[in-house]
């Protein structure tokens, strides 16, 4: 009823037809949070109903809607900010500023660096001590966009679309204005792969969440289709205690074998030697390096091994796969098989039932936050974390210097390939589509993953 409340007093609108745009999503969340940003449905929610102080579009060149002028020195030591206090996260929640200064506060103070603010004429300028070049890289992310709480477990953002309802398999969004040939709504239906078969492809809009294998023909006819490589890859996490049983993971399961198991469906695939795409500065082109070594078999204690599978389409696969690495390694593989939602509800416990899980990997921007972020953080694939790469993860968040920064996350890749954490599959390629009816749809950088429903015109 919240929700309802909120949703009649913010658009004052009721029954009227609207353009719907309908997506398709493994793993909906249960609550609409800027700081769970880096999940993939909650990304594509966020990018909806939250605006970023910056956006870099093109991957280069910042700019703002929340700020009428902006300026930084030409040392990147201090920024001038002000705020466009026309914007509203809804009709009783200005983006006053007031609460503009508050914000700049808080979120220059996780940037963690040391730093005075100081306000007048309506502005906000930050100084600090020294040069700080990622400063407004930092300020584009939506986990730092500002946000207010809308009801319970959800938040509102300066975005066009604000959250009107949760539930069933469901979120609704709803525009907060109205807007001649926009997408008045979003709706985003869970996708459950045992029943590919049964959802209207008709009325969907973005399937591109989803396996390319599960959608029909008929339902790519009313839509643009392009090639697309991602700054995404996939990667077995493997989470175990033991470093001689993750070696033997890392080199006996076979990369390239496994990941053709994993994923069926798919016939050409991107090599990758590290965890991070080409793209980002430290990829390489290639297979990773495993050597199994002739009859090296473990003889330790605990000797099985559980891979979560998250997929319905290659069970006898994947079975094969395990008889061959269990004969050759002495290890016991065994596959526990459930949907992608039941996975995101084990990743909080402790200790997690699994010990192998195939993760996507990515980011809509090419910086190495993200990518390392999953290696470090308590909710992350691992139930005990390297203390080192922590203190790593920490180093890299701190430095200001580009080169400096890629050089410690050169440090981070061979950190995690010494521990045998991770064995990168492949660099994501796969092609999109979107609907032939909007106007304006014009590829780029940060559009081809997750859209800004709110520009398309119809």
């Amino acid at each position: 009823m919240a929700l309802v409340a909120f949703a009649l007093a913010l658009c004052g609108c009721r029954g009227e037809k609207t353009a719907r745009w309908e997506v398709l999503l493994m793993g909906l969340p249960t609550e609409v949070r800027a700081s769970k940003a880096s999940e993939g449905p909650m990304y594509y929610i966020l990018k909806q109903t939250h605006e970023p102080l910056f956006r870099r579009d093109d991957g280069e060149n910042y700019s703002s809607r929340l700020l009428t002028t902006w300026s930084r020195s030409v040392r990147s030591d201090r920024y001038r900010f002000c705020p466009d206090t026309s914007k509203r996260f809804s009709e009783a929640r200005p983006f006053s500023a007031d609460y503009f200064y508050r914000y700049i506060e808080a979120v220059t103070a996780r940037y963690g660096r040391q730093f005075v603010v100081k306000r007048g004429s309506g502005c906000v300028e930050v100084s600090f001590d020294s040069s700080q070049k990622k400063y407004l890289d930092f300020l584009t992310l939506y986990e730092n966009a500002p946000t207010e709480n809308q009801s319970g477990s959800v938040e509102v953002g300066l975005g066009e679309f604000y959250v009107s309802g949760m539930g069933d398999g469901t979120i609704t969004l709803k525009r907060k204005s109205r807007v001649a040939g926009g997408f008045a709504e979003i709706v985003l239906r869970e996708y459950f792969p045992a029943k590919s078969k049964s959802y209207d492809y008709a009325g969907i809009s973005d399937f591109n969440k989803v396996p390319f294998t599960d959608i029909p023909p008929e339902a790519m006819r009313g839509h643009y289709g392009f090639s697309n490589i991602e700054l995404h890859s996939d990667v077995l996490m493997i989470n175990h205690p033991d470093i001689a049983v993750r070696e033997r993971i890392y080199n006996c399961l076979d990369a390239s074998k496994f990941r053709s198991s994993f994923f069926v469906e798919k016939r050409f695939f991107n090599n990758i030697k590290n965890i991070l795409p080409v793209g980002i500065a430290g990829a390489a082109a290639g297979l990773p390096r495993q050597n199994c070594g002739s009859g090296a078999r473990y003889s330790g204690g605990r000797p099985e091994v559980v891979l979560f599978n998250h997929r319905n389409n290659n069970f006898k696969q994947l079975e094969e796969i395990a008889g061959e690495f269990n004969a050759r390694t002495g290890l016991k593989l065994k596959v526990f098989s459930r949907s992608p939602l039941e996975l995101g509800k084990l990743l909080d416990k402790t200790p997690r039932p699994y010990n192998l899980v195939v993760i996507n990997l990515g980011t809509s921007l090419p910086e190495y936050r993200l990518f390392f972020s999953y290696f470090v953080r308590p909710d992350g694939y691992f139930d005990s974390p390297d203390p080192g790469l922590k203190r790593l993860y920490a180093e890299i968040l701190k430095e200001a210097d580009p080169e400096k920064e890629s050089l410690l996350a050169a440090r981070f890749v061979s950190e995690l390939q010494r521990l045998y954490l991770a064995l990168p599959l492949s660099q994501n390629v796969r092609e999109l589509y979107y609907p032939k009816s909007i106007k304006n749809l014009y590829v780029g950088r940060e559009f081809v993953e997750t859209p800004a429903v709110a520009d398309f015109r119809w």
